[in-house]
């Protein structure tokens, strides 16, 4: 039988009691987060499809009008945009050239990684983003 971490309990019970707003304010701010990230896709990357979002903090795009099917899609992000993501089979067998982004990071981040995302595959593609 485990050890009960005091520490854990008084966070949860913390949590419970008193984490009801600081949640409904996360829960807005991601909200914004999936619709800027929604909004940018659809301007500047017209042929990305986007997943409804399921409850979660993750925004799956689907870049498969951008790459070949043998393409390294998280090694051509980092290497031409310097961006770290999680795409294809590396974490879904059936996720051919897929990625998820982690939209729990400051609004700053998201606009920054998709800016340099959108010009990678511009780049790919012959052409330039207007920098905002």
């Amino acid at each position: 039988m485990g050890l009960l971490n005091p520490l854990s309990l008084e966070g949860t019970i913390a949590a419970y009691e008193k984490g009801g707003a600081w949640l409904e304010a996360l829960t807005e701010y991601l909200d914004e987060n999936f619709k800027f990230m929604n909004e940018f896709i659809k301007e500047k990357l017209p042929k990305a499809k986007i997943s409804p979002s399921q409850a979660t903090y993750l925004g799956w795009v689907d870049f498969i009008d951008y790459f070949e099917e043998d393409e390294d899609v998280e090694l051509f992000f980092a290497k031409k945009a310097g961006v770290l993501i999680e795409a294809d089979k590396s974490f879904v067998d059936n996720a051919n050239r897929m990625v998820r982004l982690n939209l729990a990071c400051p609004r700053s981040y998201l606009e920054e990684g998709l800016v340099r995302m959108a010009d990678a595959l511009n780049n790919k593609e012959g052409k330039f983003l207007e920098k905002r």
